[in-house]
């Protein structure tokens, strides 16, 4: 018998490779902007707090850790992958939280990291942990 949760990790397993791919591709493409042009970010839209940390640092951080997540997944490591995906969570969650305590005026920058970011990372989490468990 199957450790609990393998049937229901492999039934997600693109659609979680997917969602971390798309958000290491989100990072790459800001990245691009950041080399290109200057950083977009500006502390009335970010806040004071985002503002204070280089692009540089949050393209980094942001495409490493989704990259990692993704091969954790594709290679079927699945506490690697869980503990990974509850990293990012709080990543993105301390983005939202640094967001709205400094005065962040875009609200789809806030909406967006916590409901793109941290909330799907914290579902896929569960999943790689077991949750649900197969019937």
């Amino acid at each position: 018998m199957a450790a609990k949760g393998v049937q229901t990790f492999n039934r997600y397993r693109p659609a979680m490779v997917f969602f971390y791919i798309m958000a290491g591709g989100m990072s790459a493409l800001f990245g691009l902007r950041v080399s290109i042009g200057g950083s977009p970010i500006t502390p009335e839209i970010y806040g004071h707090w985002v503002y204070s940390i280089p692009a540089v640092t949050w393209i980094i951080a942001q495409a490493s850790l989704t990259a990692l997540a993704s091969l954790a997944i594709i290679r079927g490591w699945r506490k690697i992958a869980g503990g990974l995906s509850v990293v990012l969570t709080m990543f993105f969650s301390m983005f939202t939280a640094m967001a709205i305590s400094g005065g962040a005026e875009g609200t789809i920058l806030v909406a967006g990291s916590l409901f793109h970011g941290a909330i799907p990372s914290f579902v896929i989490a569960m999943i790689c942990f077991g949750w649900p468990q197969d019937e």
